[in-house]
């Protein structure tokens, strides 16, 4: 299975609890003013699974957000990601992915901004071209990377080229910005 897609929403407020898979196969996705938002423990906003890989075209301000164990922009093992902005551009094509708890009494997120989810070995590469993308892991305490390895997980191949990157793990933070979660190996970072 492979193929080129547009995905967009008419009415971001109305369709915040969809969600989006690609189970296998290379595609060419573009998000185009997406706003996904999971607070569940097991909700994925966007998920590539293993052995799939995906050019991911950002144009406008896109969202996503997944509960506690899972990263807001899942890159599983044997997983590909490619980011950039439309026509290459950086200022006005953005992506916000966050992991946060939704539980507030409890309040410690566990997998990746952009990346593994909880327990995962590793994401095996993520490379950033172009575009504005802001990886944020939110909690009391943290312990997956903002751009890398869930809690437990290895960061992978992580090449950034280009684009605006900030990735920030905020509260008493176990993870690394860029690289492995709590307990995991740095893999290989190439800035």
């Amino acid at each position: 299975h492979t193929g080129s897609y547009l995905i967009r929403q008419e009415n971001a407020e109305s369709s915040k609890g969809n969600t989006i898979t690609v189970a296998s196969g290379a595609h060419d996705i573009t998000l185009q003013r997406i706003t996904i938002e999971k607070t569940g423990d097991e909700e994925c906003a966007f998920s590539i699974e293993n052995g799939a890989t995906v050019t991911l075209t950002l144009e406008g301000e896109n969202s996503l957000q997944s509960g506690r164990n899972r990263a807001g922009l899942h890159v599983a093992e044997n997983a590909v990601l490619t980011i950039k902005g439309k026509n290459g551009r950086n200022d006005d094509n953005t992506l916000v992915a966050k992991c946060v708890d939704g539980n507030t009494g409890r309040n410690k997120p566990t997998g990746a901004a952009v990346g593994g989810n909880r327990y995962e070995s590793s994401c095996e590469a993520i490379i950033i071209e172009s575009g504005t993308v802001t990886a944020i892991v939110e909690g009391g305490s943290t312990y997956g990377a903002a751009i890398g390895g869930g809690e437990k997980g290895n960061g992978g191949t992580i090449t950034i080229n280009g684009g605006v990157v900030t990735a920030s793990c905020n509260g008493n933070t176990q993870g690394a910005a860029i690289g492995g979660g709590s307990g995991g190996n740095g893999g290989t970072i190439t800035i």
